[in-house]
């Protein structure tokens, strides 16, 4: 902070008359940002909003008080922010607590120096940026081994397993060593429809209703969207000591043991809250399950479905390559073999050009696969 505040101070002011279009100071075409602190560099810093390669976007400030107000149930005091600046941020304003900020972006090293309050991290491949072997700097290690929560917030892109990877490395830099298997309470902040690749990765950490909510997100901005916000919070932290604010709707569920969301109902038959994405589910006594709304059970697929399938179709995640169906390869296999995949076109009259990838599928008769093309429209 203190570095960061010197270098706003040693910038030269620029008279207001070089500030025009044909002066060679012209800030014209830039986003001017008028900084009343520097604790906070997320209102400053104008955040990376390429999807393809590193979208950043940061918490809600109501996510940001819920996190502080569970890290205080917790009792954690010393608390590792993996790609949580906004949450770091606020833990710098309170003595209740001293953090550490794991980022990708080197830009926060402008605000926290290279201390133990920040280090560039690569959290896909558990890379400390800036040391010879990859390892963290001292006063980052030191922190590291007394550290006592983790709260993340990685890509969407990012595969669980290397999430996994990383978080178990932390971990074990925490753990005494009697101790290294044991696990830091940890929030992570992760789509709910990844639940399953969470929980064969992590399967410690249980997912919550609770709707996280980013102020610089197109679509994850609030509740009062359709279905609301994907994203949840995974955690280890047993369900009814991981309570969820009341004031936004969130109750209790007494037989469940932990706290579910406003539209999300008991089922007595399958006994536990089934709803997983904001809508009220309903339970086909057909399937013996709890379905998602709109759904009708069909005769003929044995299940239920939308009103409008095609039955008997099989899904898409057969394991098998969508063009030739192939179990030993997938269908980016056919872009390096352009001959291979040619041949197999003229034999079955199948190609991949103009195929609708959405309405792709893959179907069985007496063990031969065949590809059904769908032309899009």
């Amino acid at each position: 902070a203190a570095a960061a505040a010197a270098a706003v101070a040693s910038t030269p002011t620029v008279p207001h008359a070089a500030r025009t279009p044909s002066g060679a100071q012209s800030h014209t075409e830039h986003d001017v940002v008028r900084c009343t602190s520097v604790q906070a560099p997320t209102e400053v810093l104008q955040p990376l909003d390429t999807d393809t390669k590193n979208a950043q976007y940061f918490f809600s400030h109501s996510v940001v008080d819920w996190t502080v107000d569970q890290l205080v149930r917790l009792g954690a005091t010393r608390v590792v922010c993996l790609g949580t600046p906004r949450v770091h941020e606020r833990l710098r304003t309170d003595p209740r607590f001293t953090s550490c900020l794991l980022d990708l972006d080197d830009r926060f090293g402008w605000f926290y120096g290279t201390g133990p309050s920040f280090a560039r991290f690569n959290m896909a491949n558990g890379h400390f940026f800036g040391t010879v072997d990859g390892e963290p700097p001292a006063s980052v290690a030191s922190f590291l081994r007394t550290a006592t929560a983790v709260v993340v917030d990685p890509p969407f892109g990012l595969h669980p397993e290397a999430l996994a990877r990383t978080l178990r490395l932390l971990w074990r830099r925490a753990a005494a060593p009697q101790h290294a298997a044991a696990e830091l309470p940890t929030l992570l902040f992760f789509p709910y429809f990844l639940e399953k690749g969470v929980a064969a990765a992590l399967p410690s950490l249980a997912v919550s209703d609770y709707e996280v909510s980013y102020d610089n997100h197109a679509t994850f901005h609030g509740r009062n969207q359709k279905r609301g916000s994907p994203v949840r919070v995974f955690s280890n932290v047993k369900g009814d000591e991981l309570v969820l604010p009341s004031s936004e709707g969130y109750t209790l569920c007494r037989p469940c043991q932990r706290y579910v969301g406003p539209t999300n109902r008991h089922c007595p038959e399958c006994d536990r809250c089934t709803s997983k994405d904001g809508r009220r589910w309903v339970h086909c006594r057909k399937c013996s399950v709890c379905v998602k709304p709109g759904r009708v059970h069909c005769a003929v697929c044995r299940r239920c479905q939308p009103p409008r399938h095609e039955c008997d179709a099989a899904p898409l995640s057969t394991g098998r390559c969508h063009v030739c169906g192939s179990a030993e390869h997938r269908r980016a296999w056919h872009d390096s073999h352009p001959t291979v995949t040619a041949a197999a076109a003229a034999a079955t009259g199948v190609t991949q050009s103009r195929v609708n990838p959405k309405r792709r599928r893959v179907t069985t008769a007496t063990e031969e696969w065949e590809v059904t093309k769908i032309e899009a429209s």
